[in-house]
């Protein structure tokens, strides 16, 4: 009978962790080796403020408007352009619309989708829906001070999509440690080592558990 050697036992509730690169590490250690043919890899550093909740912060300006300029119901699946602030006209003349949104469903020649009448649309809360201008109109921030409240700018706190660091499972670990051994050509395997370890499983042992053998009949 042969037995299998047990790993080095653990001691009571030992935890065992592995370390994961943060993302300024990318930024620093890997871009600044890193090639794309002759030139350098250029990174941004993304930190957690860079990710915000638009939702609300859009909300301050604009709001859902089911019925086009001319009180028409649409739906915008059924549109595969839209048009923002300039565009052309059936003439190919280039027209200024920054209250409205043109849609086209480009049903005839792609290439000529201006030839077509669009259907408008006015999502902003300062604008009549109809596309007019109100008597005493103010561009946004104005429109929604005047209201009585204070406009929030996407930097405010409560856009913040996240109140701190993401904990990373260690599936995702492991992803990230398969990932960086496409990095050789750039970093030794030594240097991606020390960057990125084999992550390993949380685990503890329990000294009143029993310890079990795994063994095979010669």
């Amino acid at each position: 009978m042969t037995t299998r050697p047990r790993d080095p036992p653990l001691s009571d509730r030992e935890l065992v962790q592995s370390h994961v690169a943060s993302t300024q590490e990318w930024c620093n250690d890997v871009c600044a080796k890193a090639r794309s043919g002759d030139d350098a890899i250029s990174s941004t550093f993304m930190g957690r403020s860079f990710f915000r909740q638009w939702r609300p912060y859009l909300a301050q300006m604009y709001h859902k408007n089911p019925r086009s300029t001319t009180g028409d119901s649409y739906r915008v699946l059924d549109y595969f352009w839209a048009n923002f602030g300039w565009g052309l006209d059936a003439n190919g003349r280039n027209v200024h619309h920054p209250e409205e949104m043109w849609l086209y469903t480009c049903q005839g020649d792609k290439e000529e989708w201006h030839k077509e009448t669009p259907l408008k649309v006015v999502f902003a809360k300062n604008v009549r829906r109809d596309g007019t201008l109100p008597q005493n109109y103010m561009s946004i921030v104005p429109w929604v001070t005047n209201r009585g409240r204070a406009f929030l700018p996407l930097s405010h706190p409560d856009f913040e999509s996240y109140e701190g660091p993401l904990p990373i499972e260690v599936a995702k670990q492991k992803d990230l440690r398969t990932l960086s051994k496409f990095l050789t050509q750039c970093l030794s395997q030594d240097e991606i080592g020390a960057l990125y370890p084999e992550p390993e499983e949380e685990h503890f042992s329990d000294s009143d558990g029993e310890e079990s053998e795994d063994s095979d009949d010669d």
